[in-house]
């Protein structure tokens, strides 16, 4: 079994990279949900494809909506050509901590 040759490409500790994990065929997608990205505990997720013998990144997800304490990235899931993406503290208006789920398509 082979693994990432690198982590993230903009480590910062406590961002809780590898708190979520989906690999399906020769994508492999890791959630980062304490990233601070533009606010703290914004949260990401990180796309590597499978290059033999190396998994370099491909992308890196973020919410173009995201905010403080969303935790984006707390959960992911990949379908064909599909990441979905749990952001479990996602306010919603007045619906505080509602919760979302962003769904990107490869392109």
């Amino acid at each position: 079994m082979r693994r990432p040759e690198t982590g993230p490409s903009n480590p910062a500790s406590a961002s809780c990279f590898g708190t979520s994990v989906a690999l399906r065929g020769d994508t492999l997608v890791v959630g980062a949900p304490n990233d601070d990205e533009s606010f703290v505990n914004q949260g990401s997720a990180y796309v590597y494809i499978n290059a033999d013998p190396i998994w370099p990144q491909q992308a890196k997800l973020v919410a173009a909506d995201g905010r403080a304490s969303d935790f984006f990235g707390y959960s992911v899931a990949i379908d064909g050509d599909r990441v979905a993406v749990g952001s479990y503290l996602r306010n919603n208006g007045s619906n505080i901590d509602q919760g979302a789920v962003y769904v990107f398509g490869r392109s």
